[in-house]
């Protein structure tokens, strides 16, 4: 099997007069330093500009890391997963976090058990981690986790 190699992805987000928007992606190899693919991003953007009467209103740079090649065990539900939501430190603002293949062991009453260990250091991680909502507010408590359902 060939290794995999990290990739930066950048997604363009467009707004049309209407208002409507949409998504252009493309890749850069990792190998690249952050500014170095933010300059490409940005210089990516002027050009495209040149063909579109759509305003280029954000590009979104992602980091890929492949971990590894494993498959979910046997006990997996893929069709159940979590949302855990986070108090910030902005009043009435919130992060969520999507947890995929999370087995039905841990909905208790209707509700993701936030007490359980495994729970409860998912919650831990993020907010020892520093991570936040997409307009920069910290997670600061992990309030509830919801269970989802994808059919």
């Amino acid at each position: 099997m060939a290794t995999r190699l990290p990739a930066a992805s950048i997604e363009i987000i467009w707004q049309d007069g209407s208002g409507s928007r949409g998504i252009s992606e493309c890749h850069r190899h990792s190998s690249q330093d952050v500014a170095a693919v933010n300059a490409a991003a940005t210089s990516l953007c002027s050009v495209l500009l040149n063909v579109s009467d759509a305003a280029i209103v954000e590009y979104i740079t992602k980091w890929r890391f492949y971990i590894s090649d494993a498959r979910p065990t046997s006990g997996t539900t893929k069709n159940y997963g979590a949302t855990l939501i986070f108090a910030t430190a902005t009043t009435d603002e919130y992060a969520m976090v999507e947890v995929l293949g999370v087995p039905t062991s841990y909905i208790v009453d209707g509700m993701i058990d936030i007490a359980n260990a495994d729970i409860a250091a998912i919650g831990a991680n993020i907010i020892a981690s520093g991570y936040c909502n997409p307009f920069g507010s910290v997670a600061t408590t992990l309030i509830a986790a919801v269970p989802t359902f994808t059919p």
